[in-house]
């Protein structure tokens, strides 16, 4: 509380020092550079001493006066003049990597959160808005590297994600400024491949190399990645009459196949890592053609159900009912996309074929296969006297669901007298088969 209270102390103090103090304005820089690095030489000897939580404390004042004497010297002084952005992007740099190692050799999470959030800050404080983007990914990219290796050295799986939104929001500023264009597809494209495979690295390296158990945090931050990286790409690339979007995800499916086996072999099924790359790896596969299309939003539904039963599938097999949970989630989006979207839709012939129809009606048989896979896994798991309470339950919804979403879908197709007839006839076939089939 104390070290908070000093933080909001210094950040008063800058802009008050801007304007009360009457000094040259290049000594008060050097009089607010002082005070971080005095506050940052007392949490050393502090540390030393023995007293960390209290170095600590003072050590976050010394980084957090550190930042604001850079952004004061860039932004409310100007001392540096012309040649100021780069100036203060390099102190700032320093600042963070001197951060990244206090941290790492003190084992302080408050100092590398610090650290970390003066980095992803650097390119505001410094003006780096107007810069190279290949200067400022470039710069990221370094940042990332510390960041997560820090995390796998350390292992504080947190940092993984928290850097990786801070990534996601870099290139989602970017990408969408005004000043993007063409010229920058490829050159952001190649960059946005590099932040990829470091984030690929630091969520799998750690099971693969040192098989080290790999949690939540790991494998949000693991499907994360892979999937930003195919979304912006498509971005990026789907009005452009050279995209090759089926290729990416062919290619990314062998990437998390081979992964799969991989982590497979050294983790086995005991850790989830393994299952969410053969998830992946079926994801991608079944994204690939509706992405290469011109209208894929028109089949995303399809391919969000398709995804659905691939989770499922993969969940079941392997009992995990968190995989379980997300494809029933999955399942539901297919199933706002098809009632929120595509049933108010213009209808759209394919032949004689409205193309809603269709959508509605493949989505519901894929939405009623996962369910029936649901009562499998129950079975299994009453032989094995555990809890199927989840399992038979998801089923039902499952194929309650998706039979209502094919009833819906007729509609899309025939007038209301041979819809009543074909909802009568779907209504008996749902009763004789709760009378025949067990429970």
């Amino acid at each position: 509380a104390g070290a908070l209270t000093l933080i909001v102390a210094v950040g008063f103090f800058v802009p008050w020092a801007w304007t009360q103090l009457e000094l040259p304005d290049w000594s008060k820089v050097l009089l607010l550079h002082g005070l971080g690095v005095a506050v940052s030489i007392g949490a050393l000897v502090l540390h030393l001493r023995g007293m960390r939580i209290f170095a600590q404390g003072l050590a976050g004042i010394g980084i957090f006066t550190l930042y604001a004497s850079a952004w004061a010297a860039q932004h409310h002084y100007d001392v540096w003049q012309s040649s100021g952005d780069m100036i203060t992007f390099v102190e700032c740099a320093i600042i963070t990597a001197l951060a990244i190692a206090a941290a790492v050799s003190s084992r302080s999470v408050a100092i590398i959160l610090l650290g970390a959030l003066g980095g992803y800050l650097t390119p505001f404080i410094a003006g780096g808005q107007d810069s190279s983007h290949i200067e400022l990914f470039t710069y990221l990219a370094f940042l990332n590297v510390a960041i997560v290796g820090s995390a796998v050295f350390r292992s504080w799986s947190f940092l993984k994600p928290i850097a990786l939104l801070a990534t996601i929001f870099m290139f989602g500023l970017w990408v969408g400024n005004s000043s993007f264009d063409a010229d920058h597809t490829w050159s952001t494209q190649w960059l946005l491949s590099v932040h990829w495979f470091i984030f690929l690295l630091g969520a799998t390296l750690p099971p693969v190399v040192w098989r080290r158990e790999s949690n939540w945090l790991d494998l949000v931050a693991l499907s994360t990645n892979s999937l930003w990286f195919v979304g912006v790409t498509w971005l990026m690339f789907h009005n452009r009459p050279e995209q090759q979007m089926a290729f990416v995800c062919w290619g990314m499916t062998l990437l998390h196949l081979l992964l799969f086996g991989l982590t497979y072999n050294r983790v086995t099924n005991i850790d989830r890592m393994p299952r969410v790359h053969l998830a992946l790896a079926a994801i991608f596969f079944i994204l690939a053609m509706p992405l290469q299309l011109e209208n894929s939003l028109s089949y995303l539904a399809l391919a969000w159900a398709a995804q659905g039963v691939v989770l499922s599938a993969v969940g079941i097999y392997f009992r995990d009912r968190q995989m379980c949970v997300s494809s029933l989630i999955v399942f539901a989006l297919a199933a706002f996309r098809l009632l929120g979207f595509d049933y108010l839709d213009q209808p759209e012939l394919l032949g004689s074929i409205d193309r809603r129809f269709l959508m509605f009606e493949m989505s519901a048989l894929l939405m009623m296969l996962g369910g029936a896979l649901y009562p499998l896994a129950g079975r299994l798991l009453r032989q094995e006297q555990e809890n199927a309470r989840f399992w038979e339950p998801a089923g039902g919804a499952l194929l309650a669901a998706g039979n209502l979403l094919a009833m819906i879908g007729l509609t899309c197709q025939w007038e209301v007298r041979i819809v009543l007839l074909l909802w009568t006839l779907g209504a008996a076939a749902i009763w004789a088969a709760g009378f025949i089939l067990p429970r």
